[in-house]
């Protein structure tokens, strides 16, 4: 009997990712979608990402065997640059997040078939709040496998397998209304997208009993600026003397404010870094938002003071509280900051919950979960 493994497959299975990111969008779905990427490329699968826009430069420089594929500027596809118009006049009903698209459904399914025709595609993956099952019935006869990622169970799909990892599994009944029986939901934690880096062995653990070293990220947009008003809050503490890293993204429009708040209270600066693990890892205790990053800061053990700045980010502030690995903040920022400047005061006085909230971090994500995705998704194409 054949193995069903992926490393089993004898012709490399062929992956295209439509996903985009910006300052609109936020950098969560093109990092999960590279982190699973990363997997499937290691099972020897070809890559290609789709987007409306050029994605930023430093992900094309960081993976060169990658295929990148965009509507507005790729002449070779369609003879001269396509000028985003935002169009939905024949989508039929608006989602809440139509703004996320720079085109209508339709004519973004037309330009994504005209790229996926070109060649094949064992496995699409679409990470696209902006997208529904309009979009994907469009593309469903030209692809093998189609895998959607979601976590607002807001719309319909269309799609073989479902992956939420921000909602709790026991709340995996929210997308029966929104799929077909036949589609396989894969959700919760156990199916978080992360980098190999954060799977981290038991041995490696690191327990946390106090608070020197603080992570402050939200994002690496944080169009709101969460970033500086944390940095205010913390000059007006005693915390303003603790070991002090703030990573922002290449995209972030407030660097300039940002560094030079850090510069004044003599906390590190790093854009861009490739070196999230590790950071997470010498971090005592994170201040940022309930993103993508939320399972990372799970996965290597680190408590937080999170802050949902999208309606995409609920699902995972609570999921996150419920299993007592984060502190919730609000999301006004007079209250968020009031609110900072209080959880500081009782960590201090109770620096305790900081060991609890380490060890319960370690039991809500264990760094698998793109594994469990590529070899679920890769069965259907061996």
């Amino acid at each position: 009997m054949p193995s069903s493994h992926p490393s089993s497959r004898r012709k490399p299975a062929s992956v295209f990712f439509r996903v985009d990111c910006s300052p609109v969008t936020g950098s969560g779905h093109i990092e999960r979608c590279l982190a699973l990427a990363a997997r499937f490329h290691h099972y020897h699968a070809q890559i290609s990402f789709i987007s409306a826009e050029p994605l930023p430069q430093h992900i094309h420089d960081d993976h060169p065997n990658y295929y990148f594929y965009s509507f507005a500027n790729d002449d070779h596809l369609y003879g001269s640059p396509v000028e985003p118009t935002v169009v939905t006049t024949d989508d039929g009903p608006w989602l809440a997040h139509d703004h996320f698209r720079s085109f209508s459904q339709s004519c973004d399914a037309g330009f994504s078939r005209s790229i996926i025709e070109k060649g094949v595609c064992d496995i699409l993956v679409v990470d696209h709040y902006g997208l529904d099952a309009r979009w994907q019935e469009k593309l469903r006869d030209c692809v093998g496998t189609l895998v959607i990622i979601d976590d607002l169970a807001d719309r319909h799909h269309s799609c073989d397998f479902l992956v939420d990892q921000s909602r709790p599994a026991h709340k995996e009944a929210d997308y029966t209304p929104l799929l077909a029986p036949s589609s396989i939901r894969l959700i919760g934690p156990d199916y978080a997208m992360l980098r190999p880096e954060f799977n981290i062995s038991p041995d490696e653990r690191n327990i946390r009993t106090g608070i020197d070293n603080l992570l402050v990220f939200f994002g690496s947009v944080d169009a709101d600026n969460f970033t500086a008003v944390t940095l205010n809050v913390l000059a007006e503490t005693a915390w303003r003397n603790k070991n002090i890293t703030i990573v922002i993204g290449a995209q972030n429009p407030h660097a300039a404010c940002v560094s030079a708040l850090a510069a004044s209270m003599n906390a590190k600066v790093i854009v861009q870094t490739k070196q999230m693990g590790a950071l997470m890892m010498a971090a005592d205790l994170a201040i940022g938002a309930a993103g993508s990053a939320s399972w990372e800061r799970a996965a290597t053990g680190l408590p937080s003071l999170v802050v949902s700045v999208a309606s995409n980010q609920d699902a995972v502030l609570d999921t996150l509280v419920s299993h007592g690995v984060a502190i919730p903040l609000s999301a006004k920022k007079d209250e968020y900051a009031a609110g900072l400047a209080n959880a500081i005061v009782d960590l201090e006085n109770s620096t305790d919950i900081i060991t609890t909230m380490s060890q319960k971090s370690y039991e809500v994500c264990d760094g698998m979960g793109i594994e469990r995705i590529v070899i679920q998704t890769m069965k259907t194409c061996i």
